[in-house]
């Protein structure tokens, strides 16, 4: 009888080990939740601006963030998004069937503090077309809605 020995070696996984992964979750947890903190969770000291924080000083950042307060806005409000020229309505207090003007006594929200600065342009004006002195592009279809940055002009959307 021959004798053999089979050699159970472990493949080597390209996948990241479980440290790894933890160490990509909690990064992404942290980064998300710093964001959030950074634009409404000081609203009520009327602070938190998206020029002082890590990470909310770029325009693709500042898409990011503000693209996703107004997708938790639209779950908050039956699925609707804030009515063009009036994304202000992510900075106050509302009902969830407040998405043109504001009734007393809301209990959702702000989403944002203030409308952000434009990194690229230094400005804070929502339009809905690019133009003369707007930063932000910000347009509705139904229930589906829109936001991008502007050049340096205004006159340009950004590729983001």
């Amino acid at each position: 009888m021959s004798q053999f020995t089979l050699d159970y070696a472990k493949p080597k996984s390209a996948l990241p080990t479980k440290g790894t992964w933890a160490r990509i979750v909690v990064g992404t947890v942290v980064g998300t939740a710093m964001a959030g903190w950074l634009w409404h969770g000081m609203c009520d000291g009327g602070q938190a601006e998206n020029t002082g924080g890590p990470g909310l000083s770029s325009v693709p950042s500042t898409l990011e963030v503000m693209r996703e307060q107004i997708e938790r806005f639209k779950d908050e409000h039956e699925g609707h998004p804030p009515v063009e020229n009036r994304l202000e309505l992510m900075t106050m207090k509302t009902h969830s069937t407040d998405t043109s003007l504001v009734t007393p006594g809301g209990t959702l929200g702000p989403y944002v503090c203030t409308l952000p600065v434009n990194p690229k342009n230094g400005r804070r004006f929502v339009g809905t077309a690019p133009g003369e002195g707007v930063a932000w592009v910000y347009r509705v279809k139904g229930d589906e809605c829109e936001f991008y940055a502007t050049d340096e002009t205004g006159m340009k959307l950004l590729p983001y």
